[in-house]
């Protein structure tokens, strides 16, 4: 099924994103005994120009005002790591 959402890209991000993603995703071997995690992976780049991406608010304008609100957390932040000091996660 094709999105009714708007096709919100912008020709020059959609030009970035696809060059991108002409640019070989893997430069390491084949095969091997260590798996790798970025095999396939989707860029955040190639993320950001899709029309139905809504990113997360920036971590410092966050009010975490119950455990709730912790999902908007990037992974990427320092409030993220903190929320997961200990813990062991997938």
């Amino acid at each position: 099924p094709r999105s009714t959402a708007p096709n919100c890209i912008l020709p020059e991000k959609h030009n970035q994103a696809k060059k991108k993603m002409e640019e070989p995703l893997h430069d390491g071997p084949t095969c091997g005994t260590i798996p790798n995690a970025m095999w396939r992976s989707v860029s955040m780049d190639h993320l950001r120009v899709h029309p139905l991406f809504q990113p997360l608010p920036e971590p410092d304008t966050v009010v975490a005002r119950g455990p709730e609100d912790t999902r908007l957390f990037r992974q990427d932040s320092w409030q993220w790591e903190a929320l997961h000091d200990g813990r062991l996660t997938s």
